[in-house]
């Protein structure tokens, strides 16, 4: 009796600690960024500090309900929400610009582009475009008028990729793969332990995201284990 009342206090912990992080939604700012593929530009910018959590999707076309493999006139992006008093979004647009070939004349599919919430966001990639990168800058800086999540199989691509991890969360938070795709995709901790697993950070970065969030150990040191057997690709850090 003793031990199952202690696991109703454990699972009802764990209740109130997601339900108050997704509460803090509200006070996030959002940014909408093209950079290529959407899957390893979400764990990078997924694993700055002030990033609270990613999503990936289309957005900048007017196709409705677009796919990966009928995606239109969109660009895959990523949809950044983060916390202004940690990170400003001159410090994500300089890790965005770093990290991928702004100059590329690709399909509208992959083109560079920043789609704002805030005038702040549109002032602060102009000035870049115009102040810091090269005359062949292609950037498109639009507002955001649309945004469609894509298929919930290439959300937290680097997470998916390792299953034990994934059933060691499911089985510890007591979800279902329903409930994975619907809520656990967007909480901050699974935006951080997607970034651990991508390869994109050195350890040492790594054990700086793995030591900020509240998880059990053992998925510490199953990530920790899968990250040091991956080559560190990240020019930024």
């Amino acid at each position: 009796m003793a031990k199952r009342r202690l696991d109703k206090l454990s699972m009802a912990s764990r209740v109130v600690s997601i339900t108050f992080s997704l509460r803090q939604r509200m006070s996030l700012s959002k940014v909408v960024l093209g950079m290529q593929s959407f899957r390893c530009s979400e764990a990078l910018l997924g694993g700055l500090y002030g990033v609270e959590y990613t999503q990936i999707g289309y957005s900048g076309g007017k196709k409705l309900h677009p796919t990966y493999r009928r995606i239109g006139d969109h660009t895959e992006v990523v949809e950044v929400h983060y916390n202004p008093k940690l990170i400003s979004i001159s410090d994500i647009l300089q890790v965005f610009f770093e990290n991928h070939d702004y100059t590329a004349l690709f399909p509208t599919r992959y083109r560079s582009s920043v789609f704002y919430t805030e005038d702040i966001q549109k002032d602060e990639a102009e000035y870049f475009i115009r102040n810091v990168l090269s005359d062949e800058a292609v950037t498109v800086v639009k507002p955001l008028e649309g945004y469609h999540d894509a298929e919930h199989i290439y959300h937290k691509y680097y997470l998916q990729e390792n299953p034990t991890i994934m059933l060691q969360l499911l089985y510890e938070y007591q979800w279902d793969w329903k409930t994975w795709f619907k809520e656990f995709n967007v909480l901050p901790f699974v935006t951080k332990l997607n970034a651990a697993l991508s390869g994109l950070f050195p350890m040492d970065y790594v054990d700086r995201i793995l030591d900020g969030i509240n998880v059990p150990d053992l998925i510490k040191r199953e990530c920790r284990l899968r990250a040091s057997h991956v080559r560190p690709r990240c020019l930024y850090m």
